[in-house]
Formats: C-alpha cells, structure tokens, sequence
C-alpha cells in the first residue's frame, strides 16, 4: 500500500540518521566500557530464551567497540609516524579522501565501522575536518553497496529500497560537496574536541538530509518506483485475527 512504501522510505531515513550514534559514542569515549557491555550481554543471554536477543544485542555491542578500542591502541603511534602522516597527508584531496572512505566501506560493509575509525584517528591527531568531512562523505557512498549487492536475488521490494537507501545517500553527498569549507567552518565554530567534531559533522549531514527528503517522501517514492520497475505483486504481510480496532469492554 502506499502508506507502507512511505513508512519505508521513513524507516531508511530513520537508520541514516541512527547510523551517527556509534560515531558520537566513539567520540564520548564509550569504548572505555565495552568490556562491561559484552559482560552484562554475555549473563543476561543466560537468564532464558526471552532475554537471548536481547543478551546477543548487549553482547556484540560491547564487542564492537572493544575492537574499535583495540584499533585506537593501534593507531596511536601513527601521529608520531612520518610515513602515516605522509600518507594521510595526500588525503587532502577531498576526492582522495572521498574515494578512501567509499572503497573502505565497501570492502568492510560497515559504515559504522568506517566512520567509528574515523573518530579515532581525529582523536589520535592523525587527520582533521579537512580529510574526516570527505571521507565521510565517501562512507555514505560505500555503504550503499552492501544494500545492492544483497539486494540482487530478493525480491522487487528490496531492489526497491536499496535503491531509495543508494538516492538519499548520493544525492545527501552531491548537495554537500560544493559547500564542503563552509560546512566545516560551521562544525568547528561548534566547537568540541577533533573526534567531537567529526561525530558532529556526521551527525548534522545525516539528520539534515533526512529532514530535507522527509518532505518530499511522495516524489521520493515516485522516482525509485520509476526507476525500478515491475509487474510484480506487492506481498504484504498483516495479522489474520487481530482486528484493528480495540474490543470493547463489557
């Protein structure tokens, strides 16, 4: 039904901007506690089949940021390295540090992870907004490929919204590229530490560009239908004996 397709639309907007937690969490130093989050994840996963899940969420929580913890440990001798500032030297080129970001991405099929990393190595002083804002950037682009590529042997409806996830972020990145110095004189003046800012920054694109499709979800929904088109019927999945209305009481 079209309003489901519009909730859909709403749901990809929504895990855009939910995507920009792991950085601020990163940012705040969160990683300090992972430990405790994969604890309390691992015995919560034994009180009993109703609280497994929830455990395993607790659990590979805390294990994220526990590797994301391990790779800041291993980065921190970068800033002192001639050869890694050399390097993330030539990502001064915004387009470099567009296509690094991208090509990272895809081979990882984790923005979070992509973007918590760049957190650490602003942290670590090994970058700044000039290279963390492109390779943001890039980031976007990149995670659109996990979405295609599982997208292609399901069904149309998940063609459909890979394709409205692969819009949002391209043109989210288009719309940003030409005021990229701007945009960060607008993230510094905020203030906030290195990782602080590049969190912000990702943060303020993605919540900027999902109000900006929030109001146009019709023609949003209109162009992917156009662009992925198909005679195939729309299978909607609803309750059997659940009425929509509440039973009256006696």
């Amino acid at each position: 039904s079209l309003e489901c397709k519009i909730r859909l639309s709403g749901i990809i907007l929504g895990a855009n901007v939910g995507s920009t937690i792991t950085a601020q969490l990163v940012a705040f130093k969160v990683t300090a506690f992972a430990p405790v989050f994969i604890i309390v994840g691992f015995f919560i996963g034994l009180l009993g089949k109703t609280y497994r899940y929830i455990g395993r969420g607790i659990f590979y929580f805390g294990l994220l940021f526990f590797g994301l913890a391990l790779i800041a440990e291993a980065i921190a001798p970068l800033k002192d390295s001639s050869q890694a500032l050399a390097f993330f030297g030539n990502l001064s080129n915004p387009f470099m540090a567009f296509l690094a970001g991208l090509g990272f991405t895809a081979i990882v099929h984790s923005s979070s992870v992509t973007t918590g990393l760049v957190v650490i190595l602003a942290a670590s002083g090994v970058i700044g907004l000039e290279q963390g804002v492109p390779i943001l950037l890039g980031t976007n682009i990149g995670t659109t490929v996990t979405a295609i590529y599982a997208s292609l042997r399901l069904s149309l409806f998940a063609k459909r919204t890979a394709v409205a996830h692969s819009i949002f972020n391209v043109v989210g990145v288009l719309l940003l590229w030409p005021f990229i110095p701007p945009f960060i004189r607008l993230v510094e003046n905020l203030g906030g530490t290195a990782a602080q800012q590049i969190a912000n920054a990702h943060t303020i694109f993605n919540v900027a560009m999902a109000l900006l499709f929030l109001s146009f979800l019709e023609p949003y929904r209109k162009l992917v239908e156009k662009l992925v088109k198909s005679h195939e019927e729309e299978v909607l999945i609803t309750t059997k004996y659940l009425e929509k209305t509440l039973p009256k009481s006696k």
